[in-house]
């Protein structure tokens, strides 16, 4: 119940991280939004297995909220299509770290 959405909302910070250096966005716009979306499902979840009294299974509710809630800021901020074509990069600048370890394996 965590692993598969928490994926998705990675992606999700990583395309707001983007957008921020483009200077297209102030904020974490779509992480904020999931986040949020990510709580009611979990409130709608525990609620619908109060009220059934029977257990739930917690993807089904989460999944739809975190689609729906990140489809509709995509939507209303015109970058669905650049959104769903977006790859992230494997070449990016490797940290500090890695910098480190490579340097390492040089000597």
């Amino acid at each position: 119940d965590i692993v598969v959405p928490g994926i998705f909302i990675a992606f999700l910070a990583k395309w707001d991280a983007v957008k921020m250096g483009e200077g297209k966005s102030g904020s974490f716009v779509y992480l904020n939004t999931t986040m949020v979306a990510y709580v009611l499902s979990l409130i709608t979840t525990v609620s619908i297995m109060l009220f059934f009294n029977a257990a739930q299974p917690a993807l089904l509710y989460i999944v739809p909220y975190v689609l729906i809630a990140s489809l509709m800021v995509a939507f209303s901020r015109g970058e669905f299509k650049e959104l769903w074509n977006y790859i992230i990069s494997e070449d990016e600048e490797p940290s500090t770290a890695d910098k480190h370890t490579e340097d390492k394996k040089d000597m």
